[in-house]
């Protein structure tokens, strides 16, 4: 009977509020290290391996297509980060990208693609589940204790019924899936930006987010819009 209860409970949440549980309850710091430029980051597969015990708590399914675009030229990795609802087959899909490096040293055109292609997914994982920057030392494996807290939260949510959304959405006409195009401009991708009204527009997009703080400031700088 109680296991009876707890699956209408998660069936009675919407795509949205199963997003919005994710976000506000997945923790997947950088524990990986580059010793190189001695910085901490994470990877796409360390950001799915921390949503596994979310998907079957919440009945949905996250799949990561890619593909190759070549744009007059320039060539990349578009990924497609799917959230689906089990249930209702609703979805939610969120952009990432990344330039391929044809030419760069040391590398095949094998690993230059396969690098795009994790970049490509981590950045689109990074916005759907809006993972940011910090680092969280309370952060555990335990998924005992994640079942807890997120059967806690769905009892929460289902009785704020007037909560706000926190995605911002559009319908697609047909099936009622639900479509979020985000692009994020990297080392990369910035150098397709020739002018001032270009920039400003990246600037200013909701559908424009910058791999990192230090992206956005080159492109204020180089066309002088501080």
């Amino acid at each position: 009977m109680e296991k009876n209860k707890a699956v209408n409970k998660k069936n009675e949440l919407t795509i949205y509020q199963k997003l919005q549980l994710i976000q506000t309850s997945l923790k997947c710091p950088k524990t990986r290290t580059n010793n190189f430029a001695k910085y901490k980051y994470r990877n796409a597969e360390d950001i799915l391996n921390a949503i596994k015990p979310f998907q079957q708590q919440l009945d949905f399914v996250l799949t990561t297509p890619t593909e190759n675009i070549n744009d007059q030229g320039y060539i990349y990795v578009q990924c497609t980060a799917i959230l689906t609802c089990s249930k209702t087959e609703k979805q939610i899909r969120v952009f990432g990208q990344a330039g391929v490096e044809l030419n760069k040293k040391g590398q095949s055109s094998e690993q230059q693609s396969g690098s795009a292609i994790s970049y490509a997914k981590k950045y689109a994982l990074d916005n759907l589940f809006g993972l940011d920057d910090t680092a969280d030392s309370d952060t555990t494996n335990d998924h005992g204790i994640l079942k807890q807290k997120i059967s806690t939260t769905i009892n929460n949510t289902i009785a704020e019924t007037n909560q706000k959304k926190s995605v911002t959405s559009k319908k697609v006409a047909g099936n009622g899936s639900v479509k979020i195009e985000k692009f994020v401009i990297d080392e990369n991708s910035i150098k397709k930006i020739k002018n001032s009204t270009d920039a400003k527009k990246a600037l200013t997009s909701n559908k424009v987010i910058f791999s990192n703080e230090n992206i956005k400031n080159k492109l204020i700088e180089t066309f002088n819009l501080k």
